[in-house]
């Protein structure tokens, strides 16, 4: 096992620095004008309101929020009167059921908005200009260069993904020596995903980079952890990328179990003590042999003190703050 990073690894999966003066290229919005859409006048208001929300300029949703406060009638009742509206006009059912959904949250839609913003801010001000963005990164002509030569399912565009490994594993700059080396080419690709769809019409990279992002997961079963720390950053990653697909997470969480960074001594049996409610666990059968594991996180209606079911858990920190959609 290597003990050190990846530092041609690193060095390739890096996005271009910030350049303050290229995000210029986004002018300041301008208030969006007021339109008659249904004809109801408190309909049309928050219609218009969501499109000043949708602008991400703070000081324009300052003013679109303070003006939601003077509608009283409630957004719910206001939202049925739109999907009604949609119906009229020969809308599909569904579309105008979804016509009401998250109607007039505008806090809410603020936030997306918000962050949206910051993100096409980001963009320009590491691309320069929409072409440079999508244009092919050094590590997506990288990837593409290790994978040449493969075929690629024809349906769903992908590679295979044995062939894929053996070909990234023989690449050096592209193999990821350690856990972190696979945390940071994931968080790579997942970066450069959104600031190209916070600027375009999606956000994919390559084929060959796509793969390279799967094959960065996979090994996430093979990589030891160093140290106690690492293990924990993959652990809190698996938790807040994957939810509860455990079928996913499970050969990880047993490569980081056995792979020998934590004691048996750091297990605790639920004869000897229970989480407390709202603890993230590991919880397994045996820890000198971990063949059954999930992450877990103890709530009020469940049982742990039956003395028929006992097993072992070791707990887990608290989960990192990040946006929505985007990895630790």
């Amino acid at each position: 096992m290597s003990a050190r990073d990846n530092a041609a690894l690193r060095a390739l999966f890096t996005l271009p620095p910030m350049a303050a003066s290229a995000s210029t290229a986004i002018a300041v919005p301008e208030m969006p004008r007021q339109q008659t859409v249904t004809g109801d006048r408190e309909v049309d208001a928050v219609l218009w309101l969501q499109q000043v929300v949708k602008t991400g300029n703070q000081a324009l949703i300052d003013k679109a929020l303070e003006a939601a406060t003077r509608i009283t009638t409630p957004m719910k009742a206001l939202g049925e009167r739109y999907a009604q509206h949609v119906a009229r006009q020969g809308g599909h059912p569904l579309q105008a059921a979804f016509a009401s959904f998250g109607f007039g949250d505008l806090e809410d839609q603020a936030k997306r908005a918000v962050q949206m913003a910051a993100r096409r801010h980001e963009a320009l001000a590491r691309f320069g200009d929409v072409d440079t963005a999508f244009a092919e990164t050094p590590a997506e002509k990288a990837c593409k260069k290790a994978l040449r030569g493969l075929r690629r399912d024809r349906k769903f565009d992908c590679y295979d993904d044995a062939e894929a490994l053996d070909r990234f594993n023989r690449t050096a700059d592209l193999a990821p020596a350690t856990i972190d080396d696979c945390l940071y080419a994931r968080a790579y690709w997942d970066k450069l995903y959104w600031l190209r769809e916070s600027i375009g019409d999606f956000g994919d990279s390559t084929p060959q980079g796509s793969a390279h992002d799967f094959y960065c997961r996979a090994m996430l079963e093979h990589r030891r952890p160093r140290n106690a720390a690492e293990a924990m950053a993959a652990f809190n990653y698996l938790d807040a990328d994957d939810g509860t697909d455990w079928e996913r997470v499970q050969p990880i969480i047993r490569n980081l179990i056995a792979s020998g960074w934590s004691h048996v001594s750091q297990w605790i049996h639920t004869q000897d003590a229970v989480p407390d409610i709202g603890e993230r666990v590991v919880c397994l059968d045996d820890p000198n042999n971990p063949s059954s594991t999930c992450m877990a996180t103890r709530d009020e209606g469940s049982d742990w003190t039956d003395p028929s079911a006992t097993w072992y858990w070791m707990r887990l920190p608290p989960l990192p703050q990040v946006a929505k959609g985007e990895r630790p």
